[in-house]
């Protein structure tokens, strides 16, 4: 037997009671201990232990349904790990995973439930990130993992998607081995804000799918009515330059339509036809226009129209989605995303769509959703490029582009104050459903504005 130990199962089915010249099973136990103690551990080398910083027990956790993934240490030539999702009191699906030597990398298989076995052989081990990559499977081809602090990793998968690569972030923090508590009943989700010109008052996108609504909140974060109530999703809410009027995405017979309407609710006022897709409304800084995308061309396009849904016509009309207009606040020109070589990227073109051009640049993760700031200086935007959403904003140029949020949880803006001294956004660090935040530029002074229950 290995290191002279005897196991403890043996000798105390040795033990006779009554001789004299055997020991107590007490004194068994404490000398098996010592041997235990005291005998020569194998000395860990190689890619395994690399990936030490994985062992023990991740959680993810979201409305009504729990992840938990689990993983031995590194001992040997291999990583023992499982994983299994709960939705309610049910287990929805579970999954065996290995991490293994072979050579001076890593292979990662995973067994998941009702599914094949498949292997992935690592392209990268590093002290804070591990990338498996296996391109004849069919999704995902890539599984990531990154380390985001002691307590927190992203975990990601990838592969081929109709746009190009799609990608999806797993968010997980360290929890307890032993316990686990059952998942939370359907929680309100909360999808977006946009902050009224005078800064007294939010728009507020929530609800538990698929009954999402608008509701106007004041300043505080304290709901004070409901506006919009009809059984599916009202969203893309933003507020007039005058605060006077807002428009918003409604989805109407699995179509989206873009609406206005007053604040109290009053005055609703359909702009786009029925049949199409056409949501995402950006209303220019002197209220006239509202640019759109729209996808009544067969590709996601954006388009602009006047305040009263008359005129309306494309500025983009290439074979690449493009999506998410903001106007700059002098009305000259435009931010939006596109998807280049399946990934996506902040671009800019003028008011008229001539002189498009793009400003971001990352060789990973997707960069959209972006704003400029009142004085047309900074823009701030949304990017998955360091594994998870964070915050970055640049100069209006597109230079030195930096994180802002630095956060494991996802961050997401969502627009300036008007004195563009603070960054309004939505935030998963207190609530896996979203909570509406505030910060400072530099992304100090984090204030949490509403708890939603």
């Amino acid at each position: 037997m290995p290191g002279g130990i005897v196991p403890l199962r043996f000798a105390l089915s040795n033990f006779q009671p009554g001789q004299a010249d055997v020991m107590r099973p007490r004194n068994i136990v404490r000398i098996v201990i010592a041997s235990l103690a005291a005998a020569p551990a194998a000395a860990q080398t190689g890619p395994l232990v690399r990936a030490n910083w994985l062992a023990g027990c991740w959680e993810l956790r979201a409305p009504n349904r729990v992840t938990l993934e689990m993983w031995m240490p590194a001992l040997g030539d291999m990583m023992m790990g499982a994983s299994r999702t709960t939705v309610g009191a049910a287990t929805a699906e579970y999954e065996q995973l290995r991490l293994s030597v072979d050579g001076n990398r890593l292979v990662y298989t995973s067994l998941p439930s009702r599914q094949k076995e498949a292997s992935f052989p690592s392209i990268e081990v590093t002290d804070t990130s591990l990338v498996f990559e296996n391109t004849a499977h069919d999704f995902p081809q890539r599984i990531i993992y990154r380390r985001r602090g002691a307590d927190s990793i992203i975990a990601r998968i990838e592969g081929p998607g109709p746009n190009g690569t799609r990608g999806v972030n797993f968010p997980m923090r360290r929890s307890n081995c032993l316990t686990v508590a059952p998942p939370t009943p359907p929680d309100t989700v909360l999808l977006a804000v946009d902050l009224a010109p005078d800064q007294k008052q939010m728009l507020v996108v929530r609800g538990v799918a698929p009954n999402i609504d608008i509701f106007l909140y004041d300043a505080s974060g304290t709901p004070v009515r409901k506006l919009t109530d009809q059984p599916n999703f009202d969203y893309q809410s933003r507020w007039s330059p005058d605060g006077q009027r807002l428009a918003y995405t409604s989805v109407r017979e699995n179509r989206q339509v873009i609406f206005t309407m007053r604040p109290d609710g009053s005055e609703l006022t359909q702009l786009t036809a029925n049949g199409v897709q056409n949501s995402e409304p950006a209303w220019s800084p002197d209220g006239r226009r509202i640019a759109f995308r729209s996808e009544r061309n067969g590709n996601p396009d954006i388009f602009v129209m006047n305040a009263d849904g008359s005129d309306q016509r494309p500025l983009t009309s290439d074979t690449r989605p493009e999506y998410l207009p903001a106007w700059s606040p002098d009305g000259s020109r435009i931010l939006f995303s596109a998807t280049v070589d399946g990934r996506a990227h902040v671009f800019i073109m003028n008011a008229d769509g001539t002189d498009q051009r793009q400003l971001t640049q990352s060789a990973t993760g997707h960069t959209r959703l972006a704003f400029w700031s009142p004085d047309g200086r900074q823009i701030v935007f949304n990017t998955t490029r360091d594994g998870n959403d964070e915050i970055y904003v640049m100069a209006a140029d597109g230079s030195n582009p930096r994180n802002v949020s630095n956060h494991p949880a996802n961050d997401v803006p969502f627009g300036w104050s008007a004195d563009g001294q603070s960054i309004l956004f939505l935030s998963t660090r207190d609530r896996t459903a979203r909570d509406v935040y505030r910060m400072k530029v530099d992304g100090s002074g984090v204030m949490r504005i509403t708890s939603t229950k």
